[in-house]
């Protein structure tokens, strides 16, 4: 009898977790699937783009840069303009339609400086959506769901950026590059989806008009969680730049080398979708430990091992790293209930700026050392990242 009774509750409970979907959260989710499905689709417009202007490796590397840049940098303004003014409302939406339509013209850019000018300016809309859509995701869901919830928020990114080479594929071979057009209704219509669907977030009492202004511990939270999300987008931006290039010099086919990097992306997806519902039970802090101090060895072990165990060893890499990352932006926004715009945009936006310029010293060490040697350095920014995250637990009354 206490048997099935104790099954049916965790029938039931497993039931209510899918209440928060009827919130906001799906069409967040939607969102960050199409904005994810834009910025990876810009990567598979490069080589139609290099063709058509004459491009070479560094005027494309410079777009990467400027659009990186742009969106991180950008991120902590729009957060702190959605936490003072409660501008979520119309920054989300408008995010959503503004990448859209620049990428949409991207195709129809008549040289290279305004195709930088393109790139640049419509990441502007990333740089509001991130921060904002992750803020409305918790203000709109319970403490204890909110793990869960932004982790079927974070997946559904990741999933929009699997699509994304696919979509611009189809799209270069059905009409050319004037065929990214094709990707401006969409944006639209989903700007349309958030207005509807969003409701006004209404910040706790405590929020303070300057945004981050806390006390010493919660300050010294926040800069520990930047340190976290800092390592996690350093080893998922380091593997992703230069997996490619490790594989095919160690004499591994550029097929194999292409299909591990898939690998990667869709572990990537997975791992937010685990560490997620995990952390509303054990807390953010010890399951972004455990991820990271996980992912030292789950590193070493795919840049040592011989090839058939490459592929396992790398996919979980990627779940344990990419569940670190959601976790950091989640606990920072926890840290600071009075500004979890601006605490995401901050963590988010200055943790990737710190890992593109990580990214730049790997290839540097690479150069100089060889590629192996150089992404082994990564196993010691994860054990310093979980380091970081074991000393977060000082801050776990701001939870």
């Amino acid at each position: 009898m206490h048997e099935r009774v104790r099954k049916t509750r965790r029938s039931l409970a497993f039931f209510a977790s899918f209440h928060i979907l009827r919130g906001p959260l799906w069409s967040l989710t939607l969102s960050h699937a199409l904005i994810g499905l834009y910025l990876s689709a810009r990567l598979g417009l490069y080589p139609a783009l290099s063709t058509a202007f004459h491009l070479n490796y560094q005027q494309i590397g410079l777009i990467g840069t400027v659009t990186t840049l742009v969106a991180s940098l950008a991120q902590p303004a729009f957060g702190w303009l959605g936490d003072r003014h409660g501008l979520q409302r119309l920054l989300l939406p408008w995010g959503v339609a503004w990448l859209g339509l620049g990428t949409g013209l991207l195709g129809l850019a008549p040289g290279y400086s305004v195709l930088v000018g393109l790139a640049g300016a419509s990441v502007l809309g990333v740089a509001a959506f991130w921060p904002l859509g992750a803020a409305a995701v918790t203000a709109s869901t319970p403490p204890q769901q909110r793990g869960t919830a932004f982790a079927i928020f974070q997946t559904g990114g990741n999933l929009g950026a699997v699509a994304g080479p696919l979509v611009a594929n189809a799209l270069l071979s059905a009409a050319g590059l004037s065929g990214t057009v094709w990707l401006i209704p969409a944006s639209i219509l989903m700007a349309l989806l958030l207005l509807i669907t969003l409701q006004p977030v209404n910040l706790p009492a405590r929020a303070l008009p300057d945004g981050l202004k806390a006390d010493r511990l919660a300050l010294g939270g926040l800069l520990l969680t930047l340190a976290v999300m800092a390592a996690a987008a350093l080893i998922l931006t380091g593997l992703n730049t230069y997996l490619a290039l490790l594989e095919t010099g160690r004499h591994v086919s550029q097929a194999t080398a292409s299909q591990e990097l898939s690998l990667l992306f869709a572990a990537s997806a997975v791992g937010p979708f685990l560490a997620g519902p995990l952390s509303d039970r054990a807390g953010r802090p010890p399951i972004m430990a455990a991820c990271l101090a996980g992912s030292v060895l789950a590193s070493l072990s795919f840049l040592f091992a011989p090839l058939p165990w490459r592929g396992p060893t790398l996919a979980i890499t990627g779940i344990l790293v990419a569940g670190a990352a959601t976790l950091a932006v989640l606990f920072a926004q926890e840290l600071q209930p009075g500004s979890p715009a601006t605490a995401a945009g901050v963590v988010q936006g200055l943790g990737y700026t710190l890992a593109a310029l990580g990214t730049w010293v790997l290839g540097a060490l690479a150069d100089r050392w060889g590629p192996i040697q150089a992404l082994s350095t990564l196993a010691i920014v994860a054990a310093l990242g979980a380091l970081a995250a074991l000393a977060l637990t000082r801050a776990r009354r701001f939870n």
